[in-house]
């Protein structure tokens, strides 16, 4: 994975995303709601 962060408070989700091999939109939702990101993935799978 490559990307491009500039300071705002997404790089930790960036940084969990590579690290624990998150591959599906799944997965990546799953890291977004402990992050306290909601969105339309996250209450899809209730969480």
């Amino acid at each position: 994975m490559f990307g491009i962060v500039i300071p705002g408070g997404c790089e930790q989700l960036f940084i969990d995303i590579e690290t624990s091999c998150a591959d599906t939109s799944e997965k990546i939702a799953e890291i977004e709601a402990r992050m306290g990101i909601i969105n339309d993935a996250v209450l899809a799978l209730g969480l």
